[in-house]
């Protein structure tokens, strides 16, 4: 008998050792992935709070067009070279109502700090007969109140007709022009900024500046140039883009004539650096925007390929199981890209598609192979089919953990990265945009649903009810605060999501059928939180808030409730008609397949199939997010991007699930129905 209770005490610490190895292995896991998203936070973040702003004041102002810094070397441009390794640098990110800013949609910005409209008729013209002429007036006498002239170096020559020889001499002229008016090495007290992507003919002004396709623009979108020689070397930000050597077009105003705020934009600051430290940091932002936004589109295609194929092959092939597991964390992965020296690999002769597609490729092998091995040693008690799902929801939650962190450290890890926010459409710089908050919503609901039919204590514990409850509603509380709150993922669209589908999703998860006035309490409870959300924001100083502080302010500015409920309808209105424009913008026989592929699968996730017969708290779980996808589609401007994004998540997600079931002992397998009974 001792014998015998000496082998149990042994084989028990056995098994103890063996769940110890395997929670390690999951912990550094985690622990890896926290470091790529630390890493850049912590370094990038401390720079942003030593920032300070300028002592002198700006005398002139040289402005071009189409300049970018890719544009600017020491063999040829030595004079703007000098000025910039001198100076504050900063990429500048064009914002205007057109997708392509032009020459003089910025220097309209100079003066009003606002986006500045397309031109309104094809006879549009300022003095002198050609667009640019009456903005050019108001943005030299707005300046000149501040005491600041404003010189015009001439525009870069760029386009698709336009050659390499004509785009480098052009480049050069500028150079020359610059040296002539301020010197060989620019000058304190002066700034020069390229305030539009190009300044086209009077002839295609209207075309360009209404051209909504990105594939049928003039020229690439990229960051333009930005030198103030205010700090001396120093890098240059702004409370626009929260991110160390980037400014937008919105913030020159305020910025130039040392006001805290013109129109939308914020007063520029700067972090003293080594001499050349900022010029090549802003060449390294320029640079990375634009490649990692072309590998963009092949890399999305090749993560979402893999996500569909293996999970639809994962219930007869192994590996392709193994893979499916664990794929879904390619996306946070590729969220932290911006670690990469891109340039130095390509001065090394490694393309850029090939270091971003390596690096997740084996970030997401290595991340995968830990888990796995984690789960099974921790979880060996479990049944098989346990394990996959618990395998699946670890890494969909994981993916959630890691977009999350990196919103509340402020998106400096995801900045210019694979699936990041991209500062050449000027659009968000931080936080969670329309993409990222649909995978995130997806990868939650589903991830949570796994984790409640892999471990024991949400099905068969103590008071599952009450344990499904309180995780549901915990973990969408902490994603949806993490989403909304200003200072972190600032998505105000995200209140109109979480708080509802949390609410729907532990109601339903508790056993209470769930009533109409339920989910019109929930849409309510929503709505509240928007609000609640709004006015917080706006309370802040009006240097800190985010778009959603400063709309609750043009409701307020106002003055009435009804004018203040008008704008509100006018701001839903245009973000819903921008949500569909893209159905108008290419052939319709392009966008039948989309649509058709959509309501297949909104037609596969609410038939009640085998996961809601062996699966129901991932089933319900899934009806939520995709109502929650639906309203952020009808209230953001890329609402169809969310809501395709958060489709092919899910579905995935789903794939995965319905192929661990396969691994079930017929012990385990539900039982079949009783026969129904036949008449004689």
């Amino acid at each position: 008998m001792r014998m015998i209770a000496t082998l149990e005490s042994m084989h028990e610490i056995s098994h103890a050792r063996t769940r110890v190895a395997g929670a390690g292995l999951i912990a550094a896991c985690l622990a890896l992935l926290a470091a790529l998203i630390l890493a850049p936070s912590l370094h990038w973040g401390g720079l942003r709070k030593d920032a300070t702003p300028p002592v002198d004041r700006v005398h002139t102002l040289y402005v071009t067009s189409g300049l970018t810094w890719a544009d600017i070397t020491k063999e040829d441009t030595p004079a703007l070279w000098c000025f910039a390794e001198n100076s504050g640098a900063a990429g500048l990110a064009l914002s205007s109502e057109s997708v392509m800013p032009t020459k003089r949609q910025g220097l309209e910005t100079l003066a009003t700090g606002a986006r500045t409209p397309a031109l309104g008729d094809t006879n549009a013209a300022g003095r002198g007969g050609s667009p640019g002429g009456k903005e050019w007036s108001d943005a030299t006498s707005a300046l000149a109140e501040a005491g600041i002239s404003l010189v015009d170096l001439g525009d870069v020559a760029t386009g698709k007709d336009v050659n390499r020889f004509a785009h480098e001499r052009s480049v050069r002229d500028i150079d020359a022009a610059f040296a002539k008016h301020a010197g060989e090495c620019g000058e304190r007290g002066v700034a020069l900024a390229s305030i539009g992507s190009l300044n086209p003919s009077p002839e295609q002004a209207y075309e360009v500046e209404h051209t909504r396709g990105y594939d049928a623009l003039p020229t690439p979108l990229n960051l333009q140039v930005y030198i103030d020689s205010r700090w001396g070397p120093a890098f240059l930000t702004s409370p626009s883009t929260r991110q160390v050597g980037v400014v937008m077009n919105l913030d020159l105003a305020a910025s130039l004539t040392d006001t805290g705020q013109v129109g939308m934009g914020r007063a520029a600051v700067g972090t003293a650096t080594r001499k050349g430290t900022q010029l090549a940091h802003a060449r390294e932002v320029t640079f990375a925007s634009r490649t990692t936004e072309d590998a963009l589109a092949p890399l999305l295609g090749a993560i979402v390929a893999i996500l569909l194929i293996s999970g639809a092959l994962a219930r007869r092939v192994p590996a392709a199981r193994n893979v499916a597991n664990v794929s879904i964390l390619a996306i946070p992965v590729g969220y932290t890209s911006s670690i990469l020296p891109l340039s130095t690999l390509v001065n090394l002769g490694i393309h850029p598609l090939f270091a971003i597609a390596a690096w997740t490729i084996f970030g997401t092998a290595a991340l995968g192979a830990g888990l796995t091995f984690g789960v099974r040693l921790l979880a060996s008690a479990l049944p098989e089919h346990s394990r996959r799902l618990l395998t699946a929801g670890l890494a969909a939650l994981m993916t959630v953990a890691a977009i999350v962190l990196d919103a509340a450290l402020g998106s400096h890890a995801s900045f210019t990265s694979l699936l990041g926010n991209q500062p050449i459409y000027a659009g968000r710089f931080y936080g969670l945009s329309n993409h990222i908050t649909g995978i995130t919503l997806a990868a939650w609901a589903l991830g949570v649903g796994m984790l409640m039919h892999a471990l024991p204590a949400f099905t068969t514990g103590r008071r599952p009810g009450l344990a499904r409850v309180l995780f549901v509603g915990g973990t969408g509380a902490l994603v949806g605060f993490c989403s909304i709150a200003p200072g972190m993922g600032a998505d105000a669209g995200s209140a109109l999501i979480y708080a509802p589908v949390t609410l729907v999703a532990c109601l339903a998860l508790s056993g209470i059928r769930l009533r109409p006035w339920h989910v019109l309490a929930a849409l309510a409870a929503g709505t509240g939180v928007f609000a609640l959300a709004g006015a917080l924001d706006y309370m802040r100083p009006a240097s800190s808030r985010t778009h959603l502080g400063e709309f609750v302010a043009t409701l307020v500015e106002k003055g009435s409730p009804a004018g203040a409920a008008s704008q509100f309808w006018a701001v839903f209105a245009d973000r819903t008609s921008r949500m569909l424009e893209p159905l108008t913008l290419y052939s319709p026989l392009l966008m039948v397949p989309p649509v058709l592929i959509a309501l297949a699968l909104t037609y596969s996730a609410v038939r009640r199939g085998l996961l809601a017969r062996e699966l129901p708290y991932l089933y319900r779980l899934r009806l939520a997010a995709m109502a929650g996808a639906w309203i952020g589609a009808l209230t953001n401007d890329t609402g169809l991007v969310l809501v395709g994004l958060a489709y092919v998540v899910g579905f995935a997600l789903s794939l995965t699930a319905r192929a661990a079931l396969s691994a079930r002992t017929p012990r385990e397998a539900r039982p079949p129905a009783p026969p129904t009974p036949q008449k004689l």
